[in-house]
């Protein structure tokens, strides 16, 4: 003779060889989706964070800075410049090109 199983006892043989806990659909979907969106925005908060520094090494590389340029200028006159070394009476600051002709030119043989 065959046992005839009621509804509740099918399903609940159902369960028991499957390893079914008791979780419901809904709770793994809840935990899933949550996780993707936790995900998801740590990943979007870096992409934020790493075009904001990108930005600031651009503007940085951008920047002008007067007081560099000035110097810049004030140190090339005083290279190209033809001038007596103060507190010195043999001693000229010629350009550096000239320095470099005037070596040559006395060791040429």
């Amino acid at each position: 003779m065959e046992k005839k199983y009621s509804q509740r006892e099918f399903q609940h043989d159902i369960e028991e060889e499957s390893g079914y806990s008791g979780i419901k659909t809904a709770s793994v979907l809840f935990v899933w989706g949550t996780l993707i969106v936790a995900v998801v925005l740590y990943g979007l908060y870096h992409f934020y964070t790493y075009q904001q520094f990108q930005e600031s090494q651009r503007a940085a590389l951008n920047a002008e800075y007067p007081d560099q340029t000035e110097r810049i200028e004030r140190d090339q006159q005083l290279l190209n410049s033809l001038e007596r070394i103060p507190d010195s009476e043999d001693r000229f600051r010629i350009p550096v090109d000239s320095a470099f002709t005037l070596l040559t030119s006395d060791h040429q043989p």
